[in-house]
């Protein structure tokens, strides 16, 4: 049976789409701390620092998979789901995704800007990979839970 057709104009067959801005803070509450971290790690030692950025983006990445959200997105209330599917695409499959954001960044970064004027609020990744970022969905504090499967 195929998928519901988008309704366009930010909602999707599976809920209300997240607006560009809502993606852009949740990216920030992942990536800020990450920097700072990394900052300071590479005050000792810029390879650990760039090892341990890139491992920390895989892995939010496989849990944005897992479970449709990383941290991020898990305190600003998004969620990651397919297109067909409406469900989380899994952790393999969100690694995928991450690595599919480097179109996103080889296009002088108009990939990231792409949810601004399109239909369905898609980046280049998200076209894709076939997947929509949901927004109105439950928030979580900040803290130890939101790093779990």
């Amino acid at each position: 049976m195929p998928p519901p057709p988008s309704g366009g104009g930010g909602v999707s067959a599976y809920g209300p789409l997240a607006s560009w801005g809502d993606r852009a803070i949740a990216a920030l509450v992942n990536f800020v701390p990450l920097i700072v971290l990394s900052f300071v790690i590479g005050l000792v030692s810029n390879t650990l620092a760039s090892l341990i950025t890139f491992a920390a983006g895989i892995y939010f990445y496989y849990l944005d998979g897992e479970t449709g959200a990383h941290p991020g997105k898990r305190v600003m209330g998004l969620k990651t789901v397919s297109m067909e599917t409406g469900q989380p695409i899994g952790g393999g499959m969100g690694i995928v995704r991450y690595f599919a954001h480097i179109v996103d960044s080889i296009t002088c970064f108009i990939g990231y800007l792409f949810p601004l004027w399109d239909e369905n609020r898609q980046t280049f990744a998200d076209k894709i990979m076939k997947t929509v970022v949901l927004k109105d969905q439950p928030k979580q504090a900040f803290g130890p839970e939101i790093f779990k499967p």
